[in-house]
């Protein structure tokens, strides 16, 4: 969420219960926005990429096998190398 500082002026930026104030522009607003949405995705990307490595280092492959049932089969078969 943006919304205008008019005490101080510049944007108030509400992202995921984090509070941000920047100076500028709107469009700099929404910028930084999406570059705090996309920090957030690459964060959980990277922690869960590292809680599959621990699964796989010992052994435990459940919480990944129910994890592919939600991606597309086009998308499975396009992970595979061709010669299979």
């Amino acid at each position: 969420m943006i919304t205008k500082n008019k005490r101080i002026g510049g944007w108030d930026i509400t992202y995921n219960g984090v509070s941000i104030w920047i100076k500028g522009t709107k469009r700099e607003a929404e910028q930084e926005l999406k570059n705090l949405k996309e920090e957030q995705g690459e964060m959980l990307i990277d922690a869960v990429l590292t809680q599959m490595q621990d699964d796989i280092a010992s052994g435990d492959f459940t919480a990944i096998a129910e994890l592919l049932t939600f991606v597309p089969k086009e998308n499975l078969i396009g992970y595979l190398p061709e010669k299979l």
